[in-house]
């Protein structure tokens, strides 16, 4: 079987570029993690069956945009469920800490789908790339700061290693 891809590339680019900046719209305005996870999901799916340069140059901009205002955004609820936790610590009510333990569990999985759109971009959308080192390059010096935890370095690598692996 031939992938929509290859058999209608013209059809494909403009699905793209008409599902991608409205579902990214979205994802802006989305309140629930596990929605706006699943919205950044189907985005890095879109761009990887897309022939490369579907994503034009001002709607790979808002996407970069976006996707950093997230990841930022993420980081921050992250900071805020850790001094909840520590807070609770000997705290008797077991409820609060589980519940805070799977708040923290969802933002880290919506950035592991940032991430994901991230790859996505540096291996689809050349126009990305200086986007990546003027945005997302520091946001991983950052990630991999003693500061942030095992998942965090895990982004900031991933993100590192498409770069340097697709990003020529």
């Amino acid at each position: 079987a031939v992938g929509y891809k290859a058999a209608e590339p013209e059809h494909s680019a403009a699905f793209v570029q008409h599902c991608v900046p409205a579902i990214l719209e979205a994802v802006k305005e989305e309140p629930e993690t596990s929605v706006a996870g699943q919205m950044l999901k189907t985005i890095g799916t879109l761009l990887e069956n897309a022939p490369a340069s579907s994503l034009p140059a001002e709607a790979t901009t808002s996407a970069s945009n976006i996707i950093f205002q997230l990841f930022e955004e993420s980081l921050k609820r992250i900071d805020e469920l850790n001094e909840e936790k520590q807070a609770l610590e000997g705290d008797e009510d077991e409820d609060d800490g589980e519940q805070l333990e799977e708040d923290a569990e969802s933002e880290d999985w919506l950035l592991s789908e940032c991430v994901g759109v991230v790859e996505q971009l540096i291996k689809s959308t050349p126009s990305f790339l200086p986007l990546f080192s003027q945005t997302f390059m520091p946001l991983c010096q950052r990630l991999l700061a003693n500061t942030m935890n095992d998942d965090q370095h895990k982004h900031a690598l991933c993100m590192y290693a498409d770069f340097i692996e697709h990003g020529q």
